[in-house]
């Protein structure tokens, strides 16, 4: 089997075991195939994340939806003009302030940051 063979059906495995794919069979030839990833969400990849949100605490939940979506006067207090972005130091920084709690401040933000890596 020639080398290229070899690779492109390693490529295809690898694309199938750890991703979304669609099959395509391309008109030039009945027998070559085509693997792309698919970007139509997966409903059980769906189903599972909403579940992990669901499993947060309270606190953390109420970190996400404020960093999603807050007034503009609290963006402006989170919000860092040099990285243009939110920080997680000023979300803690407010968080700490607000909940006069450091260490409520601390975990909620820990377990919403181990939520977003398993995204």
């Amino acid at each position: 089997m020639p080398k290229r063979i070899v690779e492109e059906n390693y490529v295809r495995a690898f694309q199938i075991m750890f991703g979304e794919w669609i099959q395509i069979n391309t008109i030039e030839s009945i027998h070559t195939e085509i693997v792309l990833a698919s970007k139509i969400p997966n409903p059980e990849k769906l189903f599972l994340k909403k579940e992990s949100y669901d499993k947060l605490s309270n606190e953390a939940k109420e970190i996400i939806e404020t960093v999603l979506d807050c007034p503009q006067e609290i963006f402006e207090l989170l919000y860092v003009p040099k990285f243009k972005r939110m920080t997680k130091r000023r979300i803690r920084i407010y968080f700490r302030a607000a909940w006069r709690s450091k260490f409520f401040a601390d975990h909620a933000i820990e377990e919403v940051t181990k939520w977003v890596n398993q995204l």
